[in-house]
């Protein structure tokens, strides 16, 4: 309750006369009664008036209003802190709730929801107005996570690692290492790295666009690695009693890995 009449007046009654009491009106609260001063008795309606002079304090009680909470999330190439709807989206959404009610003059602590990926602003505290307009808006930053990016065996480069925002496109390459007289090397694919060990990410080796998780990631390139073959061709002839040779015949005629024994009798 609160005692703050908009009604001001003095009136001269005999000792024994009765005043009938106005009821007053004020935008967002109830009336509740007029309070003798220096006490807490509370009169409605009618008033005798004794042989000392009085005060009477309209008694108000504040009616429930409807206050609004707004959460907005920062847009992924918005600027953080400035906050206004070029950098931030508002939430809306069967669940999000941004209508509430409390009584006027009272004040409260909206909460602010989890979000992933999110930072979760600092709690505000408002009072809540008669005229229905108080209002809270929460501004919700992007959280930042690391890209990792590991060569395998057989990868000469990769690209795209660094820190991105949650959701922001990340594009990742990687360019295979040039064959040696051994070894050729083929694409195999991104693998993550987790607790429990590696497990696919993307096949694409080039260009892979994604968006960043709520989340730290390791990502490995991988190639698969070929043993290069060459092609071994073994001839011989012999030499006829005339003096003439026979044709060429193939002894090995087939492809060898590099570094396999080549024998022939």
């Amino acid at each position: 309750m609160g005692g703050n009449s908009n009604n001001k007046g003095y009136f001269y009654l005999a000792n024994g006369e009765n005043y009938v009491l106005p009821i007053p009106e004020r935008n967002g609260y109830r009336f509740v009664g007029w309070k003798l001063d220096g006490t807490e008795q509370i009169f409605n309606d009618i008033y005798t008036m004794g042989n000392n002079n009085v005060t009477l304090i309209a008694e108000w009680e504040g009616c429930d209003i409807t206050y609004n909470v707004y959460h907005w999330d920062q847009n992924v190439d918005g600027d953080a802190n400035v906050r206004n709807e070029n950098n931030y989206t508002k939430r809306v959404g069967e669940q999000i709730q941004t209508e509430f009610e409390g009584q006027v003059g009272s004040k409260v602590t909206p909460p602010t929801i989890d979000r992933e990926g999110f930072e979760s602003p600092p709690l505000q505290e408002i009072t809540i107005t008669e005229d229905g307009k108080a209002e809270v808006n929460y501004y919700y930053k992007r959280k930042s996570y690391n890209l990792n990016l590991e060569s395998g065996t057989g990868i000469e480069k990769v690209t795209g690692y660094g820190s991105y925002l949650y959701e922001q496109e990340v594009t990742i390459s990687a360019d295979l290492a040039d064959s040696t007289a051994e070894h050729s090397y083929t694409w195999d694919k991104w693998t993550k790295k987790t607790d429990g060990g590696e497990v696919d990410f993307s096949s694409q080796q080039s260009g892979y666009k994604f968006t960043m998780p709520a989340e730290d990631l390791t990502l490995k390139a991988n190639a698969t690695e070929g043993t290069n073959s060459y092609r071994q061709t073994v001839q011989k002839r012999y030499e006829k009693a005339d003096g003439t040779f026979t044709e060429w015949e193939n002894v090995i005629d087939e492809d060898k890995a590099y570094g396999e024994e080549v024998s022939w009798s």
